[in-house]
């Protein structure tokens, strides 16, 4: 039964990540196509904003939320439940709606096409706190958001195709994709009310405040790895030009796709290496090879996915439709290949950093190795970007997560 479940789960939890990193990479060649590099470049600088703001909304949830909800029972601990999605949600709320603000306090400073995109995209963030994934995940309930975030994209991806269809209609791309989201989580509020009786409760202040608080080293860690995952775009258009920006954002979506294959195994056995760590107070050998343990089989699984997709385009490439046919086809499958490396430090940095440190009493370690990659990837970018254009970012991309392991890694082999 056990096996089963997990069998279950890992399959929506699939289905939820490959549903996200499908839509930009089918849409966006296409939108690519239609609006132009100069214009499309745009797009990706204003989403990489975005997804800062994105960053601040989920702020430390995805993690601590799940701690908070896991064994806990909906029927006998319904009241503490409900407490706590009020307060997260809340918590996130705020949150988007200073960013707005400062987003429009930003205006005579922003050049106009990114600023009136941005102002799509903050629909982008709010989806994401309506959703509300984490509670699903928490609970081991995610067939449902699996079937809703399967239908949302597939809605986003058709209004796309159908309503972009010129140069000037580059501005509707975040409108449509926040709504299309936003939709999905008005559904999935009213699911959790009415399933599983989950209800909005008043959160004093004080709690709120408390909420920030437990969740600071977490965030401060998040928002660093959006620095330097999500950063290299904004560098690219500053330093360079409109074809460079669009080659890097096209293949960094296609990592994603990769990325989110492999999400999937870091949930799964997220809450395994937790228990299996329970009575380890701190990093040392012991703790890494117990994590190893459950890493393997993530990696294992990674390099044959990345097999079976060099396979499938090599043999089936001639089979895409003609409006796939880029200009910079090449240019981005060579991009691709070389930041894919980073997707396999990437699984062993969410085990051994996200999962094994934050439980061992180790979140400030995380949270400074994180900044200091961030600071230094930035310092790495600029100069590559300089030099290689995308290539440059891609190489920084990928220098960042080895960075980032061996700092990691060093907590559990200090004496």
């Amino acid at each position: 039964m056990a096996t089963k479940k997990n069998i279950g789960n890992l399959a929506s939890l699939a289905c939820i990540q490959i549903s996200n990193a499908l839509l930009p990479i089918i849409a966006f060649p296409v939108i690519l196509n239609v609006v132009g590099t100069d214009l499309f470049s745009k797009i990706a600088i204003s989403e990489a904003i975005a997804l800062i703001a994105v960053a601040f909304v989920l702020y430390s949830f995805e993690v601590d939320g799940i701690s908070k909800i896991v064994g806990l029972d909906l029927k006998s601990d319904i009241f503490k439940i409900s407490h706590i999605f009020s307060g997260i949600l809340y918590v996130r709320l705020l949150i988007w709606i200073i960013c707005v603000f400062l987003l429009l306090l930003s205006y005579s400073f922003l050049d106009k096409d990114i600023f009136i995109l941005l102002i799509g995209w903050m629909l982008f963030p709010l989806s994401y706190i309506l959703q509300s994934y984490w509670i699903y995940q928490g609970l081991e309930k995610n067939l449902f958001p699996a079937v809703l975030t399967l239908v949302t994209r597939l809605l986003c991806l058709a209004s796309l195709i159908k309503i972009v269809i010129a140069p000037m209609d580059y501005y509707l791309v975040p409108i449509i994709i926040g709504i299309s989201y936003g939709i999905g989580g008005g559904i999935s509020l009213l699911y959790l009310s009415r399933k599983f009786k989950i209800k909005l409760l008043k959160v004093s202040l004080s709690e709120i405040y408390q909420l920030f608080l437990e969740g600071k080293e977490i965030f401060f860690g998040n928002f660093s790895v959006t620095l330097f995952r999500d950063s290299n775009v904004i560098i690219l258009g500053i330093f360079s030009n409109s074809t460079a920006v669009s080659i890097y954002s096209i293949a960094e979506k296609s990592i994603k796709i990769f990325q989110a294959g492999a999400r999937p195994l870091n949930q799964l056995f997220f809450p395994k290496v937790i228990r299996s760590l329970a009575k380890i107070r701190k990093p040392d050998l012991n703790a890494f090879k117990i994590i190893a343990k459950y890493t393997w089989p993530q990696l294992t699984a990674l390099f044959i996915a990345a097999v079976f997709i060099i396979l499938f385009y090599v043999f089936f490439r001639h089979a895409l439709p003609s409006k796939y046919n880029l200009t910079h086809e090449k240019e981005i499958v060579y991009l691709i290949s070389v930041m894919a490396i980073a997707v396999f430090f990437g699984v062993s940095n969410f085990m051994f950093g996200i999962a094994g440190l934050n439980y061992l009493n180790k979140k400030w370690h995380l949270a400074r190795a994180i900044f200091v990659t961030g600071i230094c990837s930035i310092l790495c970018c600029i100069p590559l970007v300089l030099l290689f254009a995308q290539v440059g970012a891609g190489l920084s991309f990928i220098l960042s997560e080895v960075l980032l392991f061996c700092l990691i890694s060093k907590a559990y082999f200090n004496k």
